[in-house]
């Protein structure tokens, strides 16, 4: 009926939700929404119903999503990355297992996190796409259904600006059954897409024949988890814009909330710039060639600003072509000339300063004791020890459970050595600490895949 397809919502928390019109998503809107989701033709039948999955809980770990068919990790670890974030340094726990009230709580503070950013990035105005209560189906989650019949299920709902982060948190809060329900993990892509804009989206992956979800492998994109814990649907990891051959690439242009770490670094497949690897929180989403989990730490110490020290470890970074925490000699005056720094009080001359670094003559420069040198006070150390937890939402065979596994992390003097096709997390975490060691609870090491 009409009053089924617009209706004017009626809520006591905020007046400024009985403003919102509801209406159904017009054909033209949403055929450019899904080419830019999907590609150019409709998803398989196989790749829509792993996506036909809603917000779901761990029966292990209350605070652990669950993600019950590869495919849509993007999302699941994305929402999963901010809600540990929240627990944690909003919530004031030491790990998420600590938080003591309703996980939908931190679900909808999550969700509507990942919403403010994209809304402040556009203007202040905010579109939610759900699936009201009524149309909400008992139907098992696996059930395949057409595009158009999701279009014909999902509502959204407008917000002109401003939207502030309370009454964010509340709209999100009034939808939240729908997120719950086998379409909520799309409505959040749409209502990401569709709250950035979809030129924008668009504009940002670059490529015409690129989408969000590979019509392939049926997995979610880079462009995809970047615009959930960036703002900015960038398919690439580095900082800032690159210019190659006249074509000017977008990638992250501050510190995230949420960090990225991938195996396909320490393959030498690609680099991950220092934003995503230095977020403002110590969450990071962890990538394998096929899935993404989430690695985090409640250790404060592990988090760097972004100042003077920063940017000269980022021009560190660039001439670290192994990432094993050390240049050549023969580039230490490329260093100071990129990074625009003064040589050090005691040091007359490039020939001095060589010295003063590397005193016995291994014709390397070590980072540590380059920051040491030249930022004594401004760079905070990183603990020599500290908790990392990590957590996979896909569960492996029947008997495998969604929990938090922590370890005991150590920052050793030397690089250490991982044996070759045992211990693909452990590569990952040596992309950014080289000296890194960490003993899990019950020796064995948590997967990534």
């Amino acid at each position: 009926s009409k009053s089924s397809l617009e209706t004017v919502f009626h809520s006591l928390v905020h007046p400024t939700l009985q403003q919102w019109i509801m209406s159904i998503l017009d054909e033209s809107e949403w055929s450019a929404c899904n080419k830019l989701v999907w590609g150019p033709a409709e998803p398989s039948p196989d790749t829509l119903a792993r996506w036909l999955q809603g917000f779901q809980f761990s029966e292990d770990e209350p605070t652990a999503l669950l993600q019950l068919q590869g495919g849509p990790c993007a999302v699941v670890a994305a929402i999963q990355a901010h809600m540990i974030q929240l627990a944690i340094f909003k919530h004031g726990c030491l790990q998420p297992q600590d938080f003591k009230g309703d996980s939908t709580v931190l679900l909808t503070q999550a969700i509507a996190a990942v919403m403010q950013q994209l809304a402040d990035s556009n203007g202040g105005c905010c579109v939610l796409v759900f699936q009201p209560e009524e149309l909400l189906s008992e139907e098992d989650g696996s059930t395949v259904i057409s595009i158009e019949e999701i279009r014909q299920s999902l509502r959204k709902s407008e917000v002109p600006p401003p939207v502030q982060p309370d009454l964010m948190e509340q709209m999100v809060m009034s939808v939240l059954q729908g997120l719950l329900g086998k379409l909520g993990l799309l409505s959040l892509v749409y209502s990401a897409v569709l709250t950035l804009g979809v030129d924008q989206v668009r504009q940002q992956v670059a490529d015409e024949e690129e989408s969000l979800v590979d019509p392939r492998s049926g997995n979610g994109s880079q462009a995809l988890l970047n615009l959930l814990i960036a703002g900015v649907a960038t398919p690439h990891f580095f900082d800032g814009m690159r210019n190659v051959d006249g074509l000017v690439m977008q990638g992250i242009a501050s510190q995230p909330s949420i960090g990225f770490l991938t195996l396909l670094e320490s393959l030498r497949y690609c680099e991950v710039g220092w934003h995503l690897k230095n977020p403002r929180y110590p969450v990071w989403i962890v990538g394998s060639e096929t899935h993404l989990t989430v690695l985090f730490s409640n250790e404060a110490g592990l988090i760097q600003g972004d100042g003077k020290c920063q940017e000269v470890e980022r021009v560190f970074h660039q001439l670290d072509a192994s990432s094993a925490g050390f240049i050549p000699a023969d580039k230490l005056d490329e260093l100071i000339k990129s990074a625009r720094l003064d040589l050090p009080e005691g040091c007359q001359n490039l020939s001095e300063l060589k010295t003063r670094l590397d005193p016995e003559g291994l014709q390397i420069i070590l980072r540590d004791s380059f920051i040491r040198l030249f930022f004594p006070n401004a760079c905070n150390d990183y603990p020599s020890k500290f908790a990392l937890f990590h957590l996979n939402n896909l569960a492996r065979g029947a008997t495998a459970k969604v929990a938090y596994v922590r370890g005991d992390a150590n920052m050793q003097q030397e690089i250490a050595d991982c044996s070759v096709g045992h211990c693909d997390l452990m590569r990952v975490l040596q992309t950014k600490w080289p000296t890194l060691t960490v003993k899990w609870e019950g020796d064995r090491l948590p997967s990534i895949n």
